[in-house]
C-alpha cells in the first residue's frame, strides 16, 4: 500500500514537471516575440522616418539647383499680372520652368515661381502648367491657400520642404527656395516643386518592408526554436511542431525572396542560376523556366566585366571567402539592351551556393547626368555673364571717369559722378566674390589638410607684417573644394576690418565627438552687436557681410557652423565646429591610431 502511495507521488510529480516545462518555452516565446514585434514596429517607424528624411534632403538639393538658374533680375522685369503674358522674359521663364519639371519628373509635378505683393497677397509669376492645362496658373493668379510655410520664406529668406498640405490643386510635399535680391538681401520671390502627397508617403510605406519581413523572419525562427525546445516525453508532438514551422518559414523564405522588389537568383557552384524571382525574369526578359537550372548568370554579363565577376565568384568560394560583396556591372537583358546595375552577392552557409539581389540603376545615373549637365552649363552661363558684367562695368567706369575729368571745378555734376563711381566699384567688389564663389556646392566635398589650405588661402593676400600660425598637424576635414576661399575671405575680413594685425592663428581641439577650428587675429575685434551681422546680407556692412556670408554658405555645405565668439578690443575670434564624421587625422599618422 506504501508503495502504491510513492508511486502515485512520483507520478504527480512527473506530470507537474511536465506542466512546468511546457509552461516556460510559452513565457519567454511571449517575452521574445513581444520584443521582436515592438522592436520591429521602432525599426520600421525609424525607417520611414529616415526614408522620409533622405527624401526631403534630396527635394531640397533638386529645388537649389533648379532655383540657381532664375535670378531675381529676372522678376523684377516681370509685372505679376496677365500683361506678362507678351513679355519675352515671361516667356523664357515659363520655358525654364518646363525644362526642370521635365528633368526631374517623374518626382515633380508642378515647378512656379511665386511673388508676393505689398498688402502680403501671393501671387503666381509662371508655372510648368501648358494653358491648356485645367492646372494651368497665369501670371498674376492669386494663391489664395497660401500656408505658413510659403510666408515664412518670404520672411526668412530661408529654403523650406513642407510637410503635406492641401491646396485646390491636391495635396503635396513642396520645397520652396527663396529668389534674393543679392544687392539688398529682399527676397523677390520664390521658386516652388511640388511632389505629389500619395507617392511620397507610399515610399516611406515602402521603406518599412524590409524591417517588417526581417521582424517576421525573426519571429518565425523564434517560433520554430521554441518548437524544438520542448521536452524530449514531447519529442513526437514537437517534432510535428517543427514540421510544420519548418513549411511555415519556408512559404515565409519564398515570400521574402518573391517580394524583395529586386532582381533575386541562387547561384550554383557551377554559376547555374538554380532559382529566380519574378523581378529577376522581368529584368532579363527571360522567363523563369528558362532561367531556372538551365542558365548561367555568365549570361547576363557584358563582356568587358565577365573575366572580373567570375574572379569575384571563385573568391567568394575560396577558404579565405574574399569576394566583394557589392560590386556594380552592365547587365545584358535579352534584347541586347545594356542595364547599368548594382549586384549585391553573399555565400549561403554550409554550402557552396550564394544568393544574389540585382538593383538597375540606369534610370538613376541617367537622371543624375541629366542635372550634372544641367548644373554645368548653369555654372558656364553664370561665369560668362559675370564676366561680361566685368567688362561692362569696367567700360562704364572708364567713361564716368573721363567725364568727371572733363568736368570745370565746382560743377554740381562732379559729386554725383564720383558716387557714381563709387557704385561702380562697389558692383565689381560683388562680382569679383561672384566669381570666387562661382562654383560653390558644385563639386563634391573633399578631405583637405587644414593647415596646407589655410597656407594656400593667405598665399593670395598681402600678408606683409602679420605672422601666421597654424597648430593642427596633420588634421584633415571633408569640406567644399572652395575652402582655400573660405580660410581666405576669413583672414581677409581680419586685413580689412581689424585695424593693425600682426597676427593669425588657427589652432583646433576635439570637443566630444565634434572638432571645433579656432581662429584668431590681434586685431579690433568686433562689436557685440555685430557678432551676428557679419554673416547676414546687411546693407549697414557691405563690405564685411558680402565677404563672410559667403564663406558661411560654403561650410554649410557639409555641416560646418561658424560663430564669433571673441571680445571686442581683444580680436576676433571665430570658432568653426565641423561635425562628427567630418574630421579625421592623416591616414596612418599616430593621432589617428589615438583618435580610433
Amino acid at each position: 500500500m506504501e508503495e502504491g502511495r510513492r508511486r502515485e507521488r512520483d507520478a504527480g510529480r512527473t506530470a507537474e514537471e511536465e506542466r512546468s516545462a511546457r509552461r516556460r518555452p510559452v513565457s519567454w516565446l511571449a517575452v521574445a516575440l513581444v520584443l521582436v514585434i515592438v522592436g520591429g514596429g521602432i525599426f520600421a517607424t525609424w525607417s520611414a522616418a529616415n526614408e522620409a528624411d533622405g527624401m526631403r534632403r534630396s527635394l531640397l538639393i533638386s529645388g537649389t539647383y533648379a532655383q540657381t538658374g532664375i535670378k531675381a533680375a529676372t522678376l523684377q522685369e516681370l509685372s505679376g499680372s496677365p500683361a506678362d503674358l507678351d513679355s519675352p522674359t515671361y516667356v523664357d521663364l515659363k520655358a525654364h520652368l518646363v525644362k526642370i519639371r521635365q528633368a526631374v519628373e517623374p518626382a515633380c509635378r508642378f515647378a512656379y515661381v511665386m511673388g508676393r505683393q505689398d498688402d502680403g497677397t501671393v501671387f503666381f509669376y509662371a508655372d510648368s502648367e501648358p494653358p491648356r492645362s485645367s492646372d494651368y496658373s497665369p501670371p498674376g493668379q492669386v494663391y489664395e491657400e497660401v500656408t505658413e510655410s510659403t510666408l515664412s520664406v518670404f520672411s526668412t529668406g530661408t529654403a523650406v520642404t513642407t510637410a503635406a498640405e492641401t491646396d485646390r490643386w491636391g495635396t503635396w510635399v513642396s520645397v520652396l527656395i527663396p529668389i534674393t535680391d543679392t544687392t539688398t538681401g529682399r527676397v523677390i520671390g520664390l521658386f516652388g516643386m511640388d511632389v505629389d502627397a500619395a507617392d511620397w508617403q507610399q515610399q516611406m510605406a515602402t521603406a518599412t518592408i524590409p524591417p517588417i519581413l526581417v521582424t517576421l523572419l525573426i519571429a518565425a525562427l523564434l517560433v520554430v526554436f521554441s518548437a524544438y525546445s520542448q521536452t524530449a516525453d514531447r519529442e513526437r508532438g514537437r517534432l510535428k511542431a517543427s514540421e510544420a514551422a519548418v513549411r511555415a518559414s519556408e512559404t515565409l523564405y519564398r515570400t521574402i525572396f518573391e517580394s524583395t522588389g529586386s532582381a533575386t537568383f541562387i547561384i550554383e557552384e557551377d554559376m547555374t542560376i538554380s532559382l529566380a524571382n519574378a523581378r529577376m525574369a522581368e529584368l532579363s526578359g527571360y522567363s523563369r523556366n528558362e532561367i531556372e537550372e538551365r542558365l548561367p548568370w555568365t549570361v547576363f554579363a557584358h563582356p568587358e566585366d565577365l573575366a572580373q565577376m567570375i574572379t569575384y565568384h571563385r573568391a567568394r568560394r575560396s577558404p579565405e571567402a574574399n569576394g566583394p560583396a557589392s560590386y556594380g556591372f552592365r547587365f545584358l537583358r535579352r534584347s541586347g539592351e545594356v542595364r547599368q546595375v548594382v549586384v549585391h552577392v553573399s555565400g549561403i552557409p554550409g554550402t557552396m551556393k550564394s544568393i544574389a539581389s540585382v538593383h538597375d540603376i540606369s534610370d538613376r545615373i541617367r537622371a543624375d547626368e541629366g542635372l550634372r549637365r544641367a548644373n554645368r552649363k548653369l555654372v558656364y552661363l553664370s561665369q560668362l555673364t559675370k564676366t561680361e558684367l566685368a567688362n561692362r562695368l569696367f567700360i562704364l567706369h572708364g567713361y564716368l571717369e573721363l567725364t568727371r575729368l572733363q568736368l570745370p571745378p565746382g560743377d554740381p555734376l562732379a559729386g554725383l559722378l564720383t558716387r557714381s563711381l563709387e557704385t561702380a566699384t562697389e558692383m565689381s567688389a560683388v562680382l569679383e566674390i561672384a566669381r570666387d564663389y562661382g562654383d560653390l556646392g558644385v563639386r563634391r566635398p573633399i578631405w583637405q589638410n587644414v593647415q596646407l589650405t589655410l597656407l594656400l588661402g593667405v598665399s593670395h593676400l598681402a600678408m606683409a607684417g602679420v605672422r601666421v600660425e597654424c597648430e593642427t598637424g596633420d588634421l584633415e576635414i571633408c569640406a567644399d573644394p572652395l575652402l582655400e576661399r573660405a580660410f581666405q575671405g576669413i583672414v581677409h575680413n581680419s586685413l580689412l576690418h581689424g585695424g593693425q594685425v600682426t597676427l593669425v592663428r588657427l589652432t583646433a581641439f576635439a570637443d566630444g565627438p565634434e572638432l571645433r577650428l579656432v581662429y584668431e587675429d590681434d586685431g579690433e575685434g568686433i562689436p557685440v552687436d555685430e557678432k551676428e551681422t557679419v554673416f547676414s546680407l546687411d546693407v549697414r556692412e557691405r563690405g564685411r557681410v558680402r565677404g563672410l556670408v559667403f564663406v558661411r554658405e560654403l561650410l554649410d555645405i557639409t555641416g560646418i557652423t561658424i560663430h564669433e565668439t571673441g571680445i571686442p578690443d581683444r580680436g576676433v575670434r571665430f570658432e568653426l565646429a565641423v561635425p562628427d564624421g567630418g574630421w579625421r587625422h592623416a591616414p596612418g599618422s599616430s593621432e589617428e591610431e589615438a583618435h580610433d
